[in-house]
């Protein structure tokens, strides 16, 4: 597809893939105290499944254990991600919750624990969402990791926060994984005038020489 997506392609291949699950925030949302004690009717669209598509911005916020207990308490009450075990501090172990700035409106994640002890992400990090790729990301074997892994993709860091020069090379946003095009988080309809997922339109052009 895009150059920009297909560097990130082989880029998460090597890099290891965090657990994670999306819904969007609109932009009501963001006066919010928490990003994650935000009322489902603000959050936009719970997923029960993995987001499927594209998500481009900086680490906004970084969830404590108490902030993944309560968000997978109001989750389990709007009766979502019910086939998970039924342990708020089980969910707390396993996953962390991290919001992304993705420049038209702030998108909640869940990144796998012990993927975040082994690469902590930085408040600032400029960073890309995907959804696995089944071929290269298998599933876990285990039957309760397999549960968790379902709602989950793969988080990328392409910029550490402060590197004004690396972020400027990319456009936030959320786009379409089947071709990159720009998208609204919560009616996933495309954005007229976008650019499409990648680098910002002056250096793809000078990429393109």
């Amino acid at each position: 597809m895009l150059e920009g997506r297909r560097f990130v392609a082989r880029s998460c291949v090597i890099v290891a893939c965090a657990a994670l699950s999306v819904w969007a925030m609109s932009a009501s949302a963001r006066s919010s105290a928490s990003p994650y004690t935000c009322h489902e009717a603000a959050c936009g669209i719970p997923h029960d499944g993995a987001y499927d598509q594209l998500v481009m911005g900086k680490v906004a916020g970084i969830g404590s254990p108490d902030d993944a207990q309560g968000l997978f308490k109001r989750m389990r009450i709007a009766k979502h991600w019910q086939a998970l075990p039924a342990s708020p501090y089980k969910f707390s172990q396993n996953l962390i919750p991290i919001v992304i700035d993705s420049g038209r409106g702030m998108m909640t994640v869940l990144m796998a624990r012990w993927e975040f002890a082994a690469a902590p992400l930085r408040q600032g990090d400029f960073v890309r969402y995907s959804p696995h790729n089944g071929g290269v990301e298998p599933p876990p074997k285990d039957s309760v990791a397999h549960k968790y892994w379902d709602i989950d993709g793969c988080v990328l860091v392409l910029c550490r926060a402060g590197d004004l020069r690396c972020a400027g090379r990319y456009s936030p946003g959320i786009y379409r994984k089947r071709d990159g095009v720009a998208i609204t988080a919560i009616s996933q309809k495309p954005l007229a005038g976008a650019p499409p997922f990648g680098r910002v339109t002056t250096v793809r052009k000078e990429s393109a020489h």
